[in-house]
């Protein structure tokens, strides 16, 4: 009585962690799947639902149906594996995917912990890897589409006539276009990069890596104007320093030699303008677009009296026309507003 009631009581435990264990594999992310010597498999009722077979299989040949579980030559290629494994306890993994494509599996196979000498039993641990599968292409596609995107880029950079470069986060030069190496007179990209040579001048507060480094630093484009050698030449560059959230900074370089020089000439020519207006004896002001005092000679400012603090003020047209007023140096006219 004593034996037959301590066998119940374990018999009791037995059974309750048998149910554990059945809740915790059936609430798997795997199936396991036993296959005998013999071919015979014991599989979770889950398995025959992934492979959209009506009926549960019993033998490692009903995994395959004409319009269900797998292809033929997935099962081919399962039941070699499994014999490889019988054989030789060689673990392997392979990827199949259900007649329709609507579920994408991963295969894991070993010999089984329970197998003997002579029963040859292998498991198998099968993954549902359809939303990996299905996320897995949608990354291969974002990387394939930045590929081409980076391949564009670098083939527009390639093909730009003004010097461009890219620094890394310790500002030593990592990339270098074609023009960069021709303004430097430098043999290949890789060679400029190994050298570090600059396109700029020096490397005080006025250097491209101090000027790299403000751009970093204030996490905004840093804008410089600054003499180069280029092609043997000497010209002005206007630079254009980039900071990236990597840490490194782009830059690249817009020749302004002739701007530059087209400026001189034109604030020369006003200097000389002006110098030639101040000789006449008749008054000319100049207004600008927005209707203020740019410019007046010297015979202007005699005849309206107009002193050095009200030229500093840039007074309107009409300010100008109202202190005429007030001198009494304009005719009266009879509506003086319009």
């Amino acid at each position: 009585l004593f034996t037959g009631l301590r066998l119940r009581a374990f018999a009791t435990e037995a059974a309750a962690e048998r149910d554990r264990l059945a809740a915790f594999a059936a609430a798997g992310p795997a199936v396991s799947v036993l296959v005998r010597g013999d071919g015979k498999i014991e599989a979770s009722p889950r398995l025959a639902e992934w492979l959209g077979l009506a009926i549960q299989p019993r033998y490692l040949t009903e995994l395959a149906a004409p319009d269900a579980g797998l292809s033929a030559g997935d099962l081919a290629i399962l039941t070699e594996q499994v014999a490889v494994c019988q054989r030789s306890a060689r673990d392997f993994a392979m990827t199949v995917t259900a007649v329709g494509g609507s579920r994408t599996l991963a295969i894991e196979g070993g010999r089984a912990p329970t197998s003997g000498p002579g029963q040859a039993g292998v498991l198998l641990w099968v993954f549902d890897q359809t939303k990996a599968a299905a996320e897995a292409a949608a990354l291969r596609l974002e990387v394939q589409d930045a590929d081409a995107a980076f391949a564009a880029l670098t083939g527009l950079i390639e093909a730009a006539p003004m010097p461009m470069w890219y620094r890394d986060p310790d500002l030593r030069l990592a990339i270098v276009n074609t023009a960069y190496v021709r303004a430097v007179d430098g043999g290949n990209a890789a060679e400029v990069v190994r050298r570090g040579i600059e396109l700029l001048e020096g490397g005080g507060i006025g250097g491209a890596v101090a000027s790299a480094g403000r751009a970093r630093e204030a996490g905004t484009p840093h804008e410089s104007t600054q003499p180069a050698t280029v092609d043997g030449e000497r010209r002005m560059l206007r630079v254009h320093d980039v900071p990236l959230p990597t840490g490194g900074v782009a830059g690249f370089a817009i020749d302004v030699e002739e701007l530059e020089q087209a400026r001189a000439g034109l604030k020369r020519f006003s200097l000389a303008q002006r110098a030639m207006l101040d000789r006449l004896s008749a008054g000319v002001a100049q207004f600008a677009p927005d209707r203020t005092l740019a410019f007046s000679n010297q015979p202007f400012q005699r005849m309206f009296a107009l002193t050095p603090d009200v030229l500093a003020q840039s007074p309107q047209f009409d300010r100008v026309l109202e202190r005429m007023r007030e001198g009494k140096q304009v005719p009266e006219v009879r509506d003086f507003p319009g």
